[in-house]
């Protein structure tokens, strides 16, 4: 009988690592199909299984579900920072903010950027009387604009405010109101009283849906914005993005094949403008339905300038998608049919950014249908209302 019980111990380790291997491949059904074997392997209850349930789950769409897989995980292993950090993403895709940025500290204990080796305190949110503290990026360029918001908030509470963040935000943070200075997150530190990663902030700050800070744009738009030819007869200028970084755990979920924006592409009425870089910019080679601006685009800044010369961006959720929300641009974003929890669910609109557009996809991979629902939007698309 032991030997039974480890055999089906290995199995479900087994296929706790296949089911994760299905979810990077973007097969969310295999993926709880395997995960549910790890569950039934395991009858006395297992955390890594539940947790690996729960995800699945989320990818498609079974939320409900999901966060009840969560709790069993929590509770078989309290401290299974895993299971804490995924049941947080639940929560705050389903708008509590309360207990899902309380949960979203378990991050810290995931190791990654998060995890700060500095020795000065965290901060807690009391009066800072003139202190400085160190405000430091953590995650992808578009968490860092994301949460940038908060930054006149800790300024109100009496401190001067320095950002850690990525290079290639800096230009365009620095002009965030309540920055006193930007310096690269790889660079060195100037000294400081307090600190705080940027992700920590609505939870310090208590924030909720119904009560974001500031009203877009928080941060300021471009002064000389791009003036990007077209001609006459064009009647909008959109820019597009359809891949995510590929460092990105889930990117291929959240990608779209640039094969699916053809459709898009055929329309005469509109200019297109490629706002994607990396690797997925080399899918515009010899395409001449859409002008590659790449070349160009050397860091934040250089894209809010673009976005500036074009009527509506459509973007999957990346960076662009967060930089057009925070510069209060039009942005059209397509969304995986799980969703990532910062777009709430069955919501087209977003509490973050007012003036963002939610398409989303009605089964795992149909971007298809999505790119359907943009060809009918546009044809009522008024940029000038």
């Amino acid at each position: 009988m032991g030997n039974c019980k480890l055999l089906n111990g290995e199995f479900a380790a087994g296929w706790i690592n296949l089911a994760g291997a299905l979810l990077a491949l973007d097969q969310p059904t295999e993926a709880f199909t395997a995960a549910e074997r790890a569950t039934v392997l395991t009858a006395g209850g297992s955390a890594e299984a539940e947790t690996c349930l729960g995800s699945a789950l989320d990818a498609l769409a079974r939320h409900i579900e999901a966060r009840a897989a969560y709790d069993r995980a929590t509770t078989l292993a309290p401290d299974l920072a895993e299971a804490h950090f995924n049941r947080a993403l639940n929560l705050l895709g389903a708008g509590d903010y309360c207990d899902g940025f309380a949960e979203y500290e378990w991050r810290l204990k995931l190791g990654g950027g998060a995890v700060s080796h500095f020795t000065a305190p965290k901060w807690d949110g009391t009066p800072l009387n003139g202190a400085t503290i160190l405000l430091h990026a953590e995650q992808g360029f578009g968490d860092t604009l994301q949460f940038i918001r908060f930054a006149p908030l800790v300024a109100q509470a009496g401190g001067r405010v320095v950002v850690a963040c990525q290079e290639p935000l800096r230009r365009l943070l620095r002009h965030v109101e309540g920055v006193a200075e930007t310096v690269a997150l790889d660079g060195q530190m100037p000294e400081f009283a307090h600190h705080a990663p940027l992700a920590s902030l609505p939870h310090i700050l208590g924030a909720t849906p119904d009560s974001l800070p500031p009203a877009v744009p928080y941060v300021p738009a471009s002064e000389m914005p791009w003036n990007l030819d077209a001609p006459a007869d064009v009647r909008l200028k959109i820019g597009l993005a359809w891949s995510g970084s590929p460092a990105n755990k889930i990117n291929r979920r959240r990608s779209c094949a640039f094969e699916f924006l053809q459709p898009l592409l055929v329309r005469r009425d509109i200019a297109w403008y490629g706002l994607q870089v990396g690797p997925a910019a080399a899918d515009m080679c010899d395409h001449q339905a859409i002008a590659d601006l790449s070349p160009r685009l050397t860091d934040f800044a250089d894209t809010a300038a673009a976005i500036g010369g074009l009527d509506l961006v459509i973007t999957i959720d990346s960076a662009v998608a967060h930089l057009a929300g925070a510069i209060g641009h039009p942005v059209w974003v397509m969304l995986s049919h799980g969703g990532d929890w910062r777009y709430l669910r069955e919501r087209t609109d977003n509490p973050w950014y007012p003036t963002m557009r939610h398409f989303r996809q009605p089964a795992p991979g149909d971007w298809p249908s999505v790119i359907d629902a943009v060809l009918v939007a546009l044809d009522g698309f008024d940029p000038s209302a």
